[in-house]
């Protein structure tokens, strides 16, 4: 069962979405117009699967109202039950009248279009009202909200989980009326023959305002999330499931970044609403960042707050610790890589995760006299001078918008010099910018990726690779001394971590990174980051050492031998066969040598 939550700005939506999902996925903040896009969680309520909407406020502030409208609607349409979220300190104001009436309105051009489908009931929900047990106010607002014409409210403290008990309640008797049973299937699960892999988790990162948004629209042929012009437009890390070429992918859209280091972001999910003001008061956006001329703070003062922007740096760097794959995308018209750009391959190569660049708005690139071949070519010059741990990263050039030519043209004719001079010898013609393009590479190679991620090599294919190179390039000496790597294997996959045990505690770096990235090019590990770990070889002492300490972990008690603690006597048998084995060839060895040495000595008579 899908529930909708619906209600003005700052009424604690998102609270409730946490409570209910049993987990902070929704950024919260005391400041109105946090939310925008519609967020999607599940939640389980007494065996109850539940499906659960977030959305932004419904407000007629900013120019962005109308795209948040678009989005509360779409999650009207695909509701079961809708909840209003009043304010209840507040009451009922003329915001919430408004609500109620493009409710009815909108409800009824829905059952007009679609009369096939069950009227979906509205619950009406009074937050913050924490501590008011029917007093006045409490009194006033339930007389208040009968004027809406939805019945009577539910007092809830969604921050204090106070009232739950009866929204459930309300939940489990819309479920029975629908015909809906406990334990019943997510409403959203496809079925289970189509299930073939597990799902690929991709990350869509980047900096702010170079197509994040409008590239996820044009993979899922819908306008999911909010995209345009403006900075900053994005909060929340949208999550989408999607089903294409047999695999099934979980999308996410992730806000701009401004910085990658988190240790200066303020992430205390208990601080209260009073805290978040002050900082708010003097914390403001000061950076350089595309599409920064057409905020607005007046008209919305969550556009240009530095609170929101720390939430949702914190919210996409999450969801780069959760994804497996990362479409690191960047902007047709920089014609470089930035210093957010490379960090953020630092932070993807040290978690691990595989990446994918995608080189947005080549439309633009276009109109400077600049291929999609030169470009990729040119993003290629710069990963191999800078993304050097991923190999040969895939590349995938794209348009993810359908702007006119002449608008491109405009927005392009700033950078064409710089193109240019970016890049050289170019003479072919651009190509045509009114459809989506490049979409379907962008995920041919994330599969690939995905894949390559996941592989894992056989041991004696490793050594049989490891004997061909050492007979071209032998490893260099250290100190004097011949370094000899004896065996490699894979340890681990997701990333892939290989070990190679040698007779050196440690080899030179520049033969470790020479082993990395013959790996990488022979195996077929692009866009992988491998993790490589060197350990000595143990030889017989170390055989002896184990022995002593299993010998040293028995004590005698009545003449008899017994385990100490949990040592376990098959472990011990093991070691002791191996150590009795090597004294067995040690002694035959001295033997031998006797027997030599007296057949050469003189005899006695």
């Amino acid at each position: 069962m899908t529930v909708a939550l619906i209600g003005k700005p700052n009424v604690g939506k998102s609270t409730l979405f946490n409570r209910l999902c049993g987990k902070k996925s929704a950024i919260v903040a005391a400041i109105p117009g946090t939310s925008r896009d519609r967020n999607v969680g599940f939640a389980n309520i007494a065996g109850l699967p539940l499906r659960v909407v977030d959305t932004g406020g419904y407000d007629d502030r900013g120019s962005v109202h109308v795209h948040v409208q678009h989005q509360v609607s779409c999650a009207l349409r695909d509701a079961d039950m809708v909840i209003f979220v009043l304010d209840g300190k507040a009451g009922v104001t003329a915001s919430d009248e408004r609500i109620a009436a493009w409710l009815r309105k909108e409800l009824g051009k829905i059952e007009t279009t679609f009369p096939g489908l069950r009227k979906r009931e509205i619950v009406v929900v009074a937050n913050k009202t924490e501590g008011a047990h029917l007093s006045d106010r409490v009194l006033e607002a339930l007389s208040e909200s009968a004027r809406l014409g939805f019945g009577e409210p539910i007092f809830i403290s969604a921050s204090h989980g106070e009232g739950m008990a009866e929204i459930s309640h309300k939940l489990m008797s819309c479920a029975q009326e629908r015909g809906l049973r406990l334990n019943d299937e997510r409403p959203h699960s496809p079925p289970l023959h189509d299930r073939v892999d597990p799902p690929i988790q991709v990350a869509i990162m980047g900096r702010p305002n170079v197509g994040k948004s409008s590239l996820l629209n044009s993979i899922l042929k819908d306008s999911r999330v909010i995209s345009g012009p403006m900075t900053n437009l994005t909060r929340d890390a949208i999550m989408v499931e999607w089903f294409a070429m047999n695999r099934h992918f979980k999308l996410v859209d992730t806000a701009g970044l401004t910085r990658i280091s988190s240790q200066n972001l303020r992430l205390s999910a208990n601080a209260d609403s009073r805290k978040m003001r002050l900082i708010d008061s003097y914390g403001k956006i000061k950076r350089k960042v595309p599409g920064l001329g057409l905020v607005n703070s007046d008209e919305d003062p969550s556009q240009s707050s530095k609170v929101i922007s720390d939430l949702s740096i914190h919210s996409a760097l999450n969801a780069l610790r959760y994804s497996q794959v990362v479409v690191l995308t960047i902007e047709g018209k920089q014609g470089n890589f930035t210093g957010i750009d490379l960090k953020l391959a630092n932070k993807c190569q040290k978690e691990g995760r595989a990446m994918v660049v995608c080189a947005n708005k080549r439309d633009l690139v276009g109109l400077g006299g600049v291929s999609a071949r030169q470009y990729e070519l040119g993003v290629r010059a710069h990963c191999d001078a800078y993304l050097r741990d991923f190999g040969e990263i895939p590349i995938v050039s794209t348009t993810a918008t359908s702007a006119s030519a002449d608008d491109a043209h405009g927005n392009c004719s700033n950078h064409i010099s710089a193109m240019q001079k970016y890049f050289r010898n170019s003479s072919l013609s651009y190509d045509s910018v009114h459809q989506p393009e490049g979409i379907d590479r962008l995920i041919r190679a994330i599969v690939r990726t995905h894949d390559a991620w996941s592989k894992r090599i056989d041991t004696s294919a490793l050594n049989s690779w490891l004997n061909d190179l050492h007979v071209n390039t032998s490893p260099p000496r250290i100190n004097g001394k011949e370094t000899r790597i004896k065996f490699i294997t894979q340890v681990k996959a997701r990333p892939p971590s290989f070990v190679l045990f040698s007779n050196c505690q440690n080899i030179p770096a520049a033969y470790s990174r020479f082993i990395k990235k013959r790996l990488q090019k022979d195996f077929n590990f692009n866009g992988v980051p491998l993790r490589f770990s060197v350990q000595k070889s143990k030889g017989n002492a170390a055989i002896k050492t184990l022995f002593t300490r299993a010998k040293n972990s028995r004590v005698r008690s009545k003449g008899e031998s017994r385990p100490l603690g949990k040592a376990r006597d098959d472990k011990y048998m093991e070691i002791q066969r191996k150590y009795a084995q090597v004294e067995r060839r040690r002694r035959s060895a001295k033997m031998r040598k006797t027997r030599g040495k007296n057949s050469r000595s003189p005899g006695k008579h």
